[in-house]
């Protein structure tokens, strides 16, 4: 070890007697303490070491003062000992310097013990550095607290539900990981915001309550609807309880959240499926009364068109029979909704029963309706009946024709798939397995969100009275669901309405359903990808499928956070945006124009139920990479987000 000056041997061994016999107070009191104390020459060797040592390392003193540095301390902690030693002796001789580390030491059974050790320079009248002085204090438990502490907070990050703390005037102590995933705030910026910053404006008052519940009975369970950091509504099963410091004194409030907004809303799919069952028993027991009713009367209207002959009197009993069949074939329809009709189920091709429908259409539709029919290659063959398959397509174009009084575009695909995990969860009693979607899809004026759960119900209608009875979408879900099928809606004010029903293929060749299940889409190379949207499912679904595949994924519930996410990031770092197109305070068309000023050149991928969306001349003139429909599988995502990264996919023929 160097000095900063040089000192002869003399000059050493005198420092080291005045050192040896400095006064007895010192000594006795060094050889009392818990601490160790320790001298060393700056040769790097033990002078002193006080009793207490044994104790600590289970060495005794002379033991220890026979040891080198290198064996007093661990390989790691000897590195810094030293590193730090010889910084203090290159300081400048007037500084007082003294330095403090958290090291590891050997103890004599093979163990090794935790301590903080200070350190000194002892300099002479000169200022001349002559001896190092040191003191080694224990901290083995605290560091083993320390650690515990650690592993409680790593298994709270870890779990999945949002854990927080706050204290009786509901400032924010702790807040895990899973909250800051959930509601967007780091731990920093969520303790400087007050508690009705999280609550939705209509559950004030029930948190209120809560609150005061809690403070009674020390416990509350309460279910809550809640703001994230983007404007998102949230619905949380929240737990509380009352938290105690050691004197038994109430300290704080434990708050854990469990996410259930789309457990609700599979609740409320559920709950219209239910009504719909309701419906159907009702309207099953209306129509069995009213043909009791009808069949004797018109009977009776028969019977009395063979006997009079008064020819005026026949007109008014010809209109009167045709009345009552009129009202007899409506019941025959509410039969339908309720118990549907006799099955004669056998293997359909959709292609002839589409083919069939086009006539029709052609024949009989207004000229400004333009029909588009695409059907896939190679179509797998459904189970079914052909009367009620033919039937349910027909009351769907003639629904799609009612909605565009002033003409437009109606398109009817047929095309064969793979209903994955992550597809079938997106629908309501879903479940995955190969299937042929018939699509329905028109330009018309749109269904009101508010009233989309109801188009299925019996004589329920928008259209005037005299235009329509409300039964042709309710014989449609009640042909849909007596062939084991599902069917999905989608619509947009002014944009149109498209409707899905996946229908079980009974036949898939070998080497197709070798091809879709077996096919492993490319990994991603770590590239980033924003995805737009605002239905909380889709986001997470959309970033769970990505991240497995090696992506790195943001997400945005709007366009206008898109738009504040991508402008905030560093140029060029956003490799791809995947954009729903019916989106609230910035749809999809004004986002891509926003990021479009801030990228020329980015690619974007379009997502959307609305088949008439990807397919509009305002989408395309946005020089848009990709296009994706609702819902999608997850090879559907991934083959997608590949293909425009590599620049295989060409939007005008929608083929890679």
């Amino acid at each position: 070890m160097t000095t900063s000056k040089e000192y002869t041997e003399t000059e050493r061994q005198q420092v080291e007697k005045a050192l040896q016999e400095s006064d007895g107070r010192y000594r006795l009191l060094a050889e009392n303490m818990r601490d160790v104390i320790w001298t060393m020459n700056l040769d790097g060797h033990f002078t002193y070491v006080s009793p207490s040592v044994f104790q600590l390392r289970g060495y005794t003193a002379e033991e220890v003062m026979q040891q080198s540095i290198q064996e007093a301390f661990t390989p790691d902690s000897t590195v810094r000992v030293l590193g730090g030693i010889q910084v203090l002796l290159s300081q400048d001789e007037t500084q007082d310097i003294h330095t403090t580390w958290e090291v590891q030491q050997p103890c004599k059974d093979g163990s090794t013990v935790w301590t903080e050790v200070s350190v000194d320079v002892i300099r002479d009248k000169q200022e001349s550095a002559q001896a190092i002085l040191g003191v080694s204090r224990d901290i083995t438990k605290r560091k083993i607290a320390e650690e515990k502490i650690d592993e409680q907070a790593h298994l709270l990050d870890v779990a999945l539900d949002p854990i927080i703390l706050r204290d009786m005037n509901d400032a924010l102590i702790f807040w895990n990981k899973a909250a800051e995933n959930l509601y967007g705030w780091t731990f920093e910026e969520a303790k400087v915001l007050k508690i009705n910053q999280f609550i939705a404006e209509i559950d004030q008052l029930k948190y209120e309550r809560g609150v005061k519940e809690f403070l009674e009975k020390e416990e509350c369970k309460i279910e809550l609807h809640q703001t994230t950091k983007n404007g998102r509504k949230v619905i949380t099963l929240s737990r509380w309880s009352l938290v105690r410091n050691r004197e038994g004194k109430p300290y704080g409030r434990l708050v854990i959240d469990r996410d259930i907004t789309e457990q609700r809303n599979f609740e409320t799919q559920l709950r219209q499926a239910q009504r719909m069952e309701s419906l159907g028993r009702l309207a099953g027991g209306l129509a069995h009364d009213l043909n009791n009713a009808l069949a004797p009367i018109l009977m009776s209207i028969q019977i009395l068109n063979m006997k009079i002959t008064d020819p005026n009197i026949k007109k008014l009993i010809t209109s009167l029979e045709s009345g009552t069949k009129r009202g007899s074939e409506l019941i025959k329809q509410v039969s339908t909704f309720a118990h549907g009709t006799e099955k004669d189920f056998a293997p359909q091709q959709l292609r002839y029963i589409i083919s069939e429908i086009e006539s029709i259409i052609n024949g009989t539709f207004p000229k400004n309706i333009q029909l588009r029919v695409g059907v896939s290659k190679d179509l797998s063959l459904v189970l079914g009946d052909a009367t009620q398959l033919q039937q349910m397509l027909m009351n769907l174009c003639l629904n799609a024709r009612d909605a565009m009084p002033d003409g437009g575009r109606l398109t009817v695909t047929a095309e064969g798939m793979y209903m994955d995990e992550s597809f079938a969860r997106m629908i309501l009693g879903a479940h995955p397995g190969h299937y042929v979607a018939l699509t329905v899809a028109d330009t018309g004026t749109g269904i009101p969100m508010e009233i989309q759960e109801r188009v299925f119900e019996p004589f329920f209608t928008t259209k005037e009275k005299g235009r329509g009875s409300g039964l042709g979408l309710s014989t449609v879900y009640t042909i849909v669901k007596s062939h084991n099928s599902f069917i999905k809606l989608y619509s947009e004010i002014g944009k149109g309405t498209e409707i899905k029903i996946f229908i079980p293929a009974t036949q898939q060749t070998e080497k197709k359903a070798v091809s879709v299940l077996d096919e492993v889409p490319s990994m991603g190379n770590g590239e980033n990808i924003l995805v737009v949207d605002d239905e909380l499912s889709v986001l997470q679904i959309s970033k769970e499928i990505l991240e497995a595949r090696s992506y790195r994924v943001l997400t945005a519930a709007d366009g206008a956070e898109a738009t504040a996410i991508f402008a905030t990031a560093e140029k060029g770092s956003i490799d791809l945006v995947i954009t729903d197109m019916n989106m609230p305070l910035m749809d999809g068309s004004s986002t891509i124009r926003a990021l479009r000023r801030l990228e020329p050149s980015l690619k974007i991928i379009v997502s959307s139920g609305l088949l008439t969306n990807v397919n509009s001349a305002g989408v395309a003139g946005l020089d848009i990479q990709g296009y994706l429909t609702k819902p999608y599988t997850a090879d559907q995502l991934v083959s997608m987000v590949n293909k425009v990264l590599r620049k295989e996919y060409h939007p005008e023929s929608g083929k890679g």
